[in-house]
């Protein structure tokens, strides 16, 4: 069963792949794996299956947690699970805990279920110690997964019934009351043999689309896919037996359910999943943005935040008199309240400063907290490592309290000397379960041919992190020796004659490599973000020419 320990140290704030994360949307990520907790109960309590899906797949591989700057939860079931797991879920999920989806609100318009811990945004004492002193709305998507006809026919005329429905619904949503509109609806109630009745009509709509989104779960089919997509332009289509094994992943410090062959499904949604991409969400960000706003006008305060305009206005503009020593402070949190400002220039250098590669939309919304703190007040000058992180710092600053001359406390930080580098030649080779359940024999041929070639280099230091050698994987390799007997012995069988090369802190491997060479997965995506070099191995190829 899925437990809920998070790491000391989580809710602090830290840059991760260049991208700053407050305490308030630590605070929010823990809320949404406590909702997932309670999911992941009453699934298992009832024989049901979820699996991270979307941006929390991808995070689990690529990051090993949530996607940096993402902030919503993920997780996809069966379309047979999912109406169980809904059958159940208001007397087996807590009381206070909100099911929304079509037949729960009239209003809703997606096919999917959200899972929340409340509706409303609380600040009550019981309510904060229980969701880690976070006061808005926080929850889990699941997205039911349906059938795939393979005969395109069948599925041209669901796609196209569904479009029907589809355009009425936006139709009367946007009041166009025209004879198209009606001959339209004469359509709809034909082709679904439905008579629309007087009431909300929006919902009956909706009903009738997820009926088309049903039509084949009674048969056995090879695919599924997400409706909503594939309705839209047949994205989103997946092989069954991608799901038919069910393996888990890290993510921030527990066990996640992930689909065996998380690798093709990430490529069908998202084609180059290695290559990180910010300012793609489809929600605001951050998504309790909408909600905090609504608690700053009811309260008349930037509710959780440092009183930033009170104290400015307080303080007023400090700068230091005569040319005293620089005492530089990194944490603009914890300690200004202890140092002298009479004595010393204060420097604010804050230790945790994002990379220039995210939007400047996105980064101003993820640094907010940090800018807005006591340090940036009580500091003489602001030390930033570039021009445009200057330029968001000050765009902040200065629509909170345009009063004060920014500009004069902040500057750019002189460029030193670089870190020492890293011993050259130093490959890590990452190899993982869900090439080897794709690829098999091929697999395992390539990884041969791949030890090969680098044994050759005699000034080439090899470190190979698998899963077969890792601690915490021990009840995965379990269920592959139940489910794939004959692949994981051969495997295995490979894999002693080069157990010298493996490695148990694939952290520490990824400090000390100066590139990767492997399958996709976490370690490439940690070797990236440091800087590292990173070539993903092509299975089908076994000619170092062609690679």
């Amino acid at each position: 069963m899925m437990k809920l320990e998070l790491p000391e140290g989580f809710f602090e704030p830290e840059v991760r792949d260049g991208f700053y994360i407050s305490r308030m949307m630590k605070k929010l990520w823990a809320s949404e794996m406590k909702v997932l907790s309670e999911i992941s109960r009453v699934c298992e309590e009832n024989g049901l299956c979820w699996f991270l899906d979307n941006g929390s797949l991808l995070g689990a591989v690529r990051h090993g947690g949530f996607v940096p700057w993402d902030d919503d939860f993920d997780i996809c079931m069966m379309r047979s699970d999912y109406e169980k797991f809904l059958a159940i879920a208001r007397d087996a999920l807590p009381a206070a805990y909100q099911i929304t989806n079509i037949h729960t609100d009239p209003q809703c318009l997606d096919f999917t279920t959200r899972i929340t811990n409340s509706n409303v945004i609380r600040t009550d004492k019981e309510y904060m110690d229980a969701n880690f002193g976070f006061p808005y709305i926080a929850g889990v998507d699941i997205f039911p997964l349906d059938k795939l006809s393979e005969d395109e026919k069948e599925e041209d005329d669901r796609i196209e019934k569904i479009r029907h429905i589809d355009e009425l619904a936006q139709r009367l949503l946007d009041d166009q009351e025209s004879e198209a509109t009606w001959r339209l609806f004469d359509l709809v109630e034909r082709e679904n043999h439905y008579k629309i009745i007087n009431g909300n009509i929006s919902q009956q709509l909706n009903f009738l689309i997820e009926k088309w989104y049903r039509r084949f779960e009674d048969r056995e089919t090879e695919r599924v896919g997400l409706l909503h997509y594939w309705s839209e332009g047949k994205s989103h289509a997946y092989k069954k037996e991608w799901f038919d094994i069910v393996l888990t992943m890290d993510f921030e410090g527990m066990r996640l359910n992930v689909p065996a062959q998380y690798e093709e499904v990430l490529r069908v949604e998202y084609g180059d999943f290695m290559r990180p991409v910010r300012g793609t969400s489809l929600h605001e960000y951050p998504m309790y943005g909408l909600q905090e706003k609504a608690l700053t006008e009811h309260i008349h305060a930037r509710p959780f935040f440092f009183p930033f305009r009170e104290t400015a206005a307080k303080i007023g503009f400090r700068m230091p008199e005569g040319k005293p020593q620089e005492l530089v402070l990194t944490d603009p949190f914890n300690g200004w309240e202890t140092a002298d400002g009479n004595n010393y220039e204060l420097i604010l250098e804050p230790a945790l400063q994002p990379d220039a590669k995210t939007d400047d939309d996105l980064l101003e919304k993820a640094i907010e907290e940090q800018v807005l703190s006591i340090g940036s007040l009580f500091s003489h000058r602001i030390r930033l490592k570039d021009e445009k992180l200057k330029d968001v710092w000050l765009k902040i600053l200065k629509a909170e309290v345009p009063e004060i001359p920014w500009e004069q406390k902040l500057e750019v930080r002189a460029k030193g000397t670089e870190e020492a580098s890293v011993p050259e030649k130093v490959i890590l080779y990452g190899t993982g379960f869900s090439s080897l359940l794709q690829y098999r024999e091929k697999a395992i041929e390539k990884q041969r041919w791949a030890f090969s070639v680098m044994k050759k280099r005699k000034d080439l230091k090899i470190l190979w992190v698998t899963p077969l050698f890792l601690p915490g994987e021990e009840e995965n390799i379990k269920i592959l020796r139940e489910r794939e007997p004959e692949l994981m012995a051969a495997y295995e069988s490979f894999a002693a004659g080069y157990r010298e090369y493996a490695v148990s802190d694939p952290e520490g491997a990824v400090r000390q490599c100066t590139a990767y060479y492997g399958d996709p997965g976490l370690w490439a995506g940690r070797c990236h973000a440091a800087g590292k070099a990173v070539m993903i191995q092509d299975i089908n190829i076994l000619n170092i020419s062609q690679e």
